[in-house]
């Protein structure tokens, strides 16, 4: 099994030419780095029939408000490959209070 996570882990990650290394990340890799909440434990869609999945023993530092992935055919003529650009996007709310500012 974990030689089956590194294969993936190095399949998402490139060299680009700019020398730049880039690391493509999954919604759920985004999720444990942030320690965020699931999204299906934040939606509120107003049905109270479903009751919510049981949660781990797990502390939380965020709130995932929202998470979207867009995606994008990319073609490339010469070569004959077309390839999907993909971008996550995650707002998150923190779950911390801020200190009220002290007078001065």
């Amino acid at each position: 099994m974990a030689h089956e996570v590194s294969i993936a882990c190095v399949r998402r990650f490139s060299h680009h030419l700019t020398r730049c290394a880039v690391y493509f990340f999954t919604p759920d890799e985004l999720q444990g780095m942030f320690r965020a909440t699931p999204p299906s434990i934040t939606a509120d869609d107003g049905d109270a029939s479903t009751p919510a999945e049981p949660v781990e023993e797990t502390q939380y530092d965020f709130k995932t408000l929202q998470l979207a992935t867009d995606r994008r055919l990319l073609l490339n003529r010469k070569e004959r490959k077309s390839m999907w650009r993909v971008w996550n996007q995650v707002k998150l709310q923190s779950l911390y209070s801020e200190p009220a500012a002290q007078a001065q």
